[in-house]
């Protein structure tokens, strides 16, 4: 998970804008300050502060541009070194743990504070360093617009702007898999993310998923900062109302008919998978597999055995054949290739390697 919020999706009591002055660094840290933007950390964390500080004014232009909304002045940044750092940090600041050794950052907008763990960033994805950053300070913007229309906005949205700002829009196989959900009735309720998203594991990251790609769907309808300006108004379905002509329930269930018209079932059954049940899939594949393979070597077997008794009484007959034609003259016997005058004691196979002809 990107982040968690201290916020529920409720009326709120505001408290005033923050303050733009920096608070005073914790024993230990130091404060780089860029200017528009303040970075506290202790001197080992002096690369990823400075990172910060550049990552900052295209951040700011970027998000702004996304939700069209202004950033508050002089954010301050908090980068907590290690995961116990940050679960103190966050306690601190929050009076409680975060919601789950997941959370990578949180932003809290009435102090105009963003707390970063550091070790928990992971480049090349949508854990690294600036998709992480953009989509708190995504937070802190939404956080003014929330303190204008008086309310927090719903969970999942508050999530799917933040998402948005940050750049996040649904990869082919993303895609392939909402289609998968919504065709067979396993994508979440977006009125059952309005509050909290789940906490732990698969749930939380497809909660930021569906969060996300339904952002991006309505951008599509209508660019996505017209939304923000109708929300800073009007209370979430009257702002839906206004730009879409529906309630957000209505754009819900319109966005997921549209995904699970456009992929094909077999697919759809692919991705509607979870990743231990499609693990389980493949074990059985591969059981079957395995069990067609031994089938085909047992019959291939079974095959040239008998084509191979069926030679030997062929053998056995043209050799027995001989003898009658001609008693005094010698034959050899089909499986040891030893030369014999008569038969066994028995009158039916070889005396010296005591074969006898296949039944």
């Amino acid at each position: 998970l990107l982040c968690a919020s201290p916020l529920a999706a409720q009326s709120l009591n505001l408290p005033p804008p923050p303050a733009a002055d920096a608070p005073e660094p914790a024993p230990g840290y130091v404060v780089l300050d860029a200017g528009s933007i303040t970075v506290e950390h202790v001197p080992n964390s002096a690369g990823t502060a400075k990172r910060l500080k550049r990552l900052f004014d295209q951040a700011q232009l970027d998000v702004e541009d996304a939700l069209g909304l202004e950033l508050p002045r002089r954010p301050h940044v908090v980068v907590a070194f290690s995961d116990d750092e940050f679960v103190r940090r966050h306690r601190l600041a929050t009076g409680h743990d975060p919601a789950s050794d997941s959370v990578l950052a949180i932003a809290m907008p009435e102090r105009n504070l963003v707390i970063v763990r550091e070790s928990g960033i992971v480049e090349g994805s949508n854990s690294g360093l600036d998709a992480t950053f953009r989509h708190e300070l995504a937070h802190l913007a939404l956080g003014t617009l929330e303190r204008q229309r008086g309310a927090y906005l719903p969970r999942w949205l508050n999530e799917g702007l933040a998402e948005f700002a940050a750049g996040r829009r649904p990869t082919d196989e993303e895609q392939a898999a909402l289609s998968s959900w919504a065709k067979f009735g396993q994508m979440p309720e977006l009125a059952q993310l309005s509050r909290s998203f789940p906490r732990h594991g698969q749930a939380g990251a497809r909660a930021y998923l569906v969060s996300a790609a339904f952002v991006a769907w309505l951008h599509y309808q209508t660019p996505v900062p017209r939304l923000t300006q109708a929300l800073a108004r009007a209370e979430t379905d009257q702002a839906f109302v206004a730009l879409y002509r529906m309630t957000s329930a209505d754009a819900e269930t319109e966005w997921k008919m549209s995904l699970s018209e456009g992929q094909s079932t077999i697919k759809s059954l692919v991705y509607s998978m979870n990743t231990w049940s499609f693990m389980a899939l493949l074990a059985i594949v591969a059981g079957l597999r395995a069990y067609w393979q031994r089938r085909q070597l047992s019959l291939q077997i079974a095959a040239e055995e008998a084509a191979q008794a069926e030679r030997l009484r062929t053998l056995w007959a043209n050799t027995f054949a001989r003898m009658e034609e001609d008693p005094g003259a010698p034959v050899y016997c089909p499986e040891c290739r030893q030369s014999f005058l008569e038969p066994d004691a028995h009158g039916i196979g070889c005396p010296a390697c005591g074969a006898r002809p296949v039944e």
